[in-house]
């Protein structure tokens, strides 16, 4: 499930985002229905994925980043991987991306502060 996800993740324009949102309902479908996660579990690993994305912008090490959200490095992983199929750093670099895309798509162009783009 993961797999079509991500290739409907890679595919641009509408059609790409009418097949990620068809994958992203067949994914919480099935979840729900394997009745896996208590809502303890997954209010924290909601949490843990909150705090990725925002410090995904931050230059910091990613055992600094597990130890914001209040976990391990090994549960940072298992956490991330089980809620969305990627590794912690790819879910940032999406993070990252995904804000890239945003801005772009906005008109905004990044501005080098420093010898550090401003948002990306």
């Amino acid at each position: 499930m993961f797999a079509e996800l991500h290739a409907a993740l890679s595919t641009v324009g509408l059609r790409g985002s009418v097949e990620a949102s068809v994958a992203t309902q067949r994914l919480l479908l099935a979840f729900l229905a394997s009745g896996v996660a208590d809502a303890a579990t997954m209010g924290r690993d909601r949490q843990v994925l909150a705090t990725l994305k925002s410090t995904a912008f931050r230059p910091m090490a990613m055992a600094d980043r597990a130890r914001a959200a209040g976990v391990s490095l090994t549960e940072l992983r298992c956490i991330v991987r089980a809620s969305t199929g990627l590794s912690p750093l790819n879910y940032i670099l999406g993070t990252r991306i995904s804000q890239a895309q945003s801005l772009l798509a906005e008109g905004f162009v990044a501005r080098w502060e420093g010898g550090q783009p401003r948002w990306l």
